[in-house]
Parts: C-alpha cells; sequence; structure tokens
C-alpha cells in the first residue's frame, strides 16, 4: 500500500480477518500479508481511504504475520539443535527493529521472524542514530545483491540527507562507486544493507561476469559463503 501512513495501515489490516501489517517499509509504503479474500478487502479499503496504489507483490506466501505459524513451528523444530554464535559484527533484527546482541537472541529472532513485520523503518532510525554518534566520519551505506529496493527506501526518507545509499548489484557498480569490499573488516549489516564505518572496507573478489549476488549465495564461492555464514 503506498501513499497511506503505516499507521492508517495497520488500522485497515486490524479491521480485517487473515490481514497483517507485514513489512514496514516507509511512512508512506506498508506491505500487507493475508488470505486472498482479506487482502482483495485490503486493497479496496485502502483505495477509499485515498492510497495512491494497492497492488499485489508477486511472493508465494504470506510472509512476516501469524498465518506463517505451521511454518515457524517446523522451522524452530529444524533449527532446535543448532547453536547460533555471538555476532562479530553490530547485526541488527527486524524483529525488533534494534540491535540483536547475542547467539540466544538470534536464534529466537530467526523463527519469530516469519510471524512477526519487518520494522524496517525503526532500524533506519537506530542505524541513523548510529552514524550521527560519529558524525565527525565519513560512512558508506551499500545494499548488496539484487535489486536497490531498499537503497531507494533509505534515500527517500529524511535519513538521506546525511548519508546516501548506494546499489552494488556487481563487481563493477562497486568499483563504480570507488567502494572496495572486504569481509574481514568490520561493517554493520542492516537487513540486505552493509552500513560500512569510517575507514572500513568490504571486499569480495568475483569475475566482473558475476553479480554479487551470486558470489554471495552459490556454493562455488565457499570461502564468501564461509566467512558470512561466520558473521
Amino acid at each position: 500500500v503506498i501513499g497511506l501512513s503505516t499507521d492508517q495501515v495497520k488500522e485497515i489490516a486490524n479491521g480485517i480477518e487473515n490481514a497483517y501489517a507485514a513489512n514496514l517499509n516507509s511512512d508512506k509504503q506498508t506491505v500487507v500479508s493475508g488470505t486472498f479474500d482479506a487482502l482483495e478487502k485490503v486493497e479496496a479499503a485502502a483505495k477509499e481511504a485515498g492510497a495512491r496504489r494497492a497492488l499485489r507483490l508477486q511472493v508465494a506466501g504470506p510472509f512476516h504475520c501469524p498465518l506463517m505459524q505451521e511454518a515457524a513451528d517446523n522451522f524452530e523444530k529444524a533449527i532446535a539443535d543448532v547453536t547460533f554464535n555471538d555476532p562479530k559484527i553490530t547485526l541488527f533484527s527486524n524483529v525488533t527493529g534494534d540491535k540483536a546482541t547475542n547467539g540466544a537472541e538470534i536464534k529466537k529472532n530467526a523463527v519469530l521472524h516469519l510471524t512477526n513485520p519487518v520494522r524496517w523503518t525503526e532500524e533506519e532510525k537506530v542505524l541513523f542514530d548510529l552514524i550521527n554518534a560519529e558524525a565527525d566520519n565519513q560512512w558508506n551505506l551499500i545494499e548488496p545483491g539484487v535489486g536497490s529496493v531498499l537503497c531507494g527506501l533509505w534515500n527517500k526518507s529524511d535519513f538521506a540527507e546525511n548519508v546516501k545509499c548506494v546499489a552494488a548489484n556487481s563487481a563493477d557498480s562497486v568499483n563504480i562507486e570507488n567502494t572496495r569490499i572486504a569481509i574481514d573488516n568490520d561493517y554493520v549489516t542492516l537487513r540486505n544493507i552493509l552500513a560500512l564505518s569510517p575507514n572500513q572496507s568490504l571486499t569480495i573478489v568475483t569475475p566482473d561476469s558475476v553479480r554479487l549476488a551470486q558470489a554471495m549465495a552459490l556454493p562455488d564461492f565457499e570461502e564468501v559463503i564461509k566467512k558470512t555464514m561466520d558473521y
């Protein structure tokens, strides 16, 4: 839903059975999850309330809402014996919209993430405050992987006045921005955004013809995957 405030969309969803505000992307963009019938009602109500657009997303399920509870229960069982280490870098949780400080919390939130909304706007604010705490230094925000949705959300927000976000979708785009990527150095990971702290850089070595998203996902890049999973 585009053009209504988060509170307006929440109010609409709260009044419709099996509809939930699932992605709090910006003050004027909120994604709603729900059943087919519920989403039809949400679309109609949003347009009646003055939404600029209310459109369906091509996704495989009603993610980040209670309709995913069965999947969450199964996922919790699947990772029951998995140990989540404490993070070596600053890690944010979409569930809380704040920093996650230990492995136990991260493991718990990994399950809750399936049934709880993505608090992106809250994460933006926490990151913005973190950047402001070091206002004398230069920060860079990089969105790796396919697309530039998160950069778009950040750059349209009030936070972009002090620091811009750059999409790094390929080795070429990283070079164009004169940004070296080095997984061995410290950085903050915020959903799919890497916030590079002052004088730090992140380096992934990959052929120019290979997208960064592939470099981070394919098993051929075992060293990259190993280092990524360590974090």
